[in-house]
């Protein structure tokens, strides 16, 4: 652990600590303490301390290197705006570092708050007058992606990057008349594909394309991913969802879901459900309930760990 004192060492308070019992060994790992409440101190005095429990078997040893004290360092005004490609892009801009030492800035990712550096690093950027990255892995559309920007510099120290900031990825234009009819035959410009949904020439009821959840491949295990399609049904009086289908699922393991949302994909209502097997066949489904909103409409295929 590191502890600090007020008082030259007669009283200890612990900053950071780490327990190792049952003989549990990590390899080096980078800590920054933030010591600002004890700036102005006179008397302060820093140790690290290790101790064992007497009934506890301790392997390996306590070990320390690269100990910096030092002012901390600025942390940078962060932004994000679309990409080329809203539905799969964000734009992560920042301020540009201050200070010497300078050696990367390193932009980290998640699909919650609190992002860490143990969190999925997208881009180290070694220039400092690099000021902006395009993300363009970004899977799902409609889907809260957060970010942290960090300056490591070559003395050990890097900020905690705490500008946290979000990006929203899109669902694409709106249908705004109806009828809307699409044979996936020229592009798919209203559909909000999840990776790696898209068109494909294999399978087709009319035409030579269709669309899927899986082009060219079988689908993955572990996978949820949708195509929505996002319309104006406030002028509508008896809307109604017509499509044709076919399916090969895991039977009982694998699903495939029709789903519509009235408040921007916050939440979800279940409208149609399959598994198993499937030739083509049509399907009609009463959208009356949403008449008067603008609604997301979406296929989603969630799949098992096995056996696609």
């Amino acid at each position: 652990m590191a502890q600090v004192s007020r008082d030259g060492g007669k009283n200890w308070s612990t900053v950071w600590s780490w327990n190792s019992q049952w003989s549990l060994a990590a390899a080096w790992q980078r800590v920054q303490v933030d010591l600002s409440s004890y700036a102005g101190a006179t008397n302060l005095a820093l140790r690290y301390y290790a101790y064992q429990n007497g009934s506890d078997n301790y392997i390996w040893d306590f070990q320390i290197d690269q100990v910096l004290i030092d002012e901390r360092r600025s942390e940078l005004a962060v932004s994000t705006a679309p990409g080329p490609d809203p539905e799969h892009n964000a734009v992560i801009s920042w301020q540009a570092a201050l200070g010497q030492n300078f050696d990367h800035y390193a932009i980290y990712r998640a699909t919650h708050t609190n992002v860490t550096v143990n969190d999925t690093q997208v881009a180290l950027i070694p220039s400092r007058n690099t000021l902006s990255f395009v993300d363009t892995d970004l899977a799902w559309c409609g889907q809260n992606y957060y970010y942290r920007v960090m300056v490591f510099y070559s003395d050990g120290y890097a900020t905690a990057g705490t500008n946290e900031v979000v990006f929203r990825t899109s669902y694409g234009p709106t249908v705004t008349t109806l009828p809307f009819a699409d044979q996936f035959e020229s592009g798919n410009i209203y559909w909000a594909l999840d990776r790696p949904w898209g068109t494909t020439a294999e399978q087709a009821h009319s035409g030579t394309h269709s669309l899927t959840d899986s082009p060219g491949a079988e689908y993955a295990n572990s996978f949820e991913g949708a195509a929505t399609l996002k319309v104006d049904l406030r002028t509508a009086t008896r809307p109604c969802l017509t499509y044709w289908q076919q399916y090969s699922l895991e039977n009982g393991r694998d699903f495939g879901f029709v789903e519509v949302s009235v408040n921007d994909g916050a939440t979800w209502l279940p409208w149609a459900v399959v598994s198993g097997y499937a030739d083509w066949q049509v399907q009609r489904l009463d959208l009356s309930p949403y008449a008067g909103t603008i609604a997301l409409l979406r296929f989603r295929l969630k799949t098992d760990g096995q056996n696609p």
